[in-house]
């Protein structure tokens, strides 16, 4: 930064000048301005990450598509609250779809992977501050954990097990 001198030629700026133009600068920023930017930023890379196509399969990383995920999904959740809904819901669309691409490419890979039998359901914990300050934690699964559900013809085919009569005591 360069300031006018008198004779037209310019000079470096004092810090005092530095900081006024700083100040000047953070009262104009508005903070949802920067949660914007940071969620287009956010998807951008999120879906570089997740490694879709010929041109980015090279930088998939499953573990930052998730962060990225998981960030977009509590970044919407502010402009929810603060009022900007439209806003909000497009880009709960935004990260639908790129939940659905991530389980898919996670399924995949799991799936060429033949290596270990699959692992108990891991939990992620999401601690929600309330109103008073208090913390409460939540037990959520991971959007990369699998499930194996049960085949219909397993449910279909369990018996119950009979109950034992009380009789009379003797």
């Amino acid at each position: 930064m360069t300031a006018h001198h008198d004779e037209g030629h310019e000079r470096p700026l004092t810090d005092e000048e530095r900081a006024r133009l700083y100040l000047e600068q953070v009262k104009q920023m508005h903070i949802l301005d920067l949660v914007r930017a940071m969620l287009v930023d956010l998807v951008t890379l999120g879906y570089q990450k997740l490694g879709l196509t010929a041109e980015t399969s090279e930088l998939r990383d499953l573990d930052d598509a998730r962060v990225a995920i998981e960030t977009v999904r509590r970044l919407v959740e502010v402009l929810e609250s603060e009022g900007a809904r439209d806003e909000a819901r497009t880009y709960r669309a935004t990260l639908a779809a790129m939940q659905l691409q991530f389980a898919t490419v996670a399924g995949a890979e799991a799936g060429s992977a033949h290596e270990t039998p699959a692992e108990p359901e891991e939990t992620q914990v999401e601690v929600e501050s309330e109103q008073t300050g208090a913390a409460k934690a939540k037990p959520k699964p991971k959007p990369n954990a699998k499930r194996s559900p049960r085949p219909a013809a397993k449910k279909a085919a369990k018996k119950p097990v009979p109950r034992k009569k009380k009789g009379p005591a003797s």
